[in-house]
């Protein structure tokens, strides 16, 4: 008898195999422990400290030296922790925008840094 198709099987390992050959961590969970991915309970949907990480590790100066501090970086995780949307798909599209677009922090250095927490280009 042939298995029923499933998301995990055809959605999710192959999106995990492609963002490891991209160069991404996979951390493997548990679905009943959630500190194994660094979350105190599974309605954490964010993994914060290696957000805040992350965060500092790709928004550098033009010499690759960091300039985001830990509580702009802490302020861009709690931007993104107070989604306002009513549906889970409004919240994917908010989190999604603010990702891509990147979200605006006041008080850091000068210029567009600034104003503006985006990957470089």
């Amino acid at each position: 008898m042939a298995q029923t198709p499933d998301e995990k099987t055809y959605v999710e390992i192959p999106f995990v195999e492609q963002l490891t050959r991209m160069g991404w961590d996979h951390i493997e969970g548990d679905i009943d422990v959630p500190y194994l991915t660094g979350r105190e309970s599974f309605r954490e949907v964010l993994l914060k400290d290696q957000l805040r990480k992350a965060l500092k590790k790709i928004n550098v100066d033009e010499k690759g030296n960091p300039w985001l501090d830990d509580d702009a970086a802490g302020r861009v995780v709690s931007r993104l922790e107070r989604l306002n949307a009513p549906r889970l798909m409004e919240a994917n599209k908010a989190a999604f925008d603010l990702i891509v677009n990147g979200v605006a922090v006041s008080g850091i250095g000068e210029g567009d840094r600034g104003n503006h927490i985006s990957r470089e280009r």
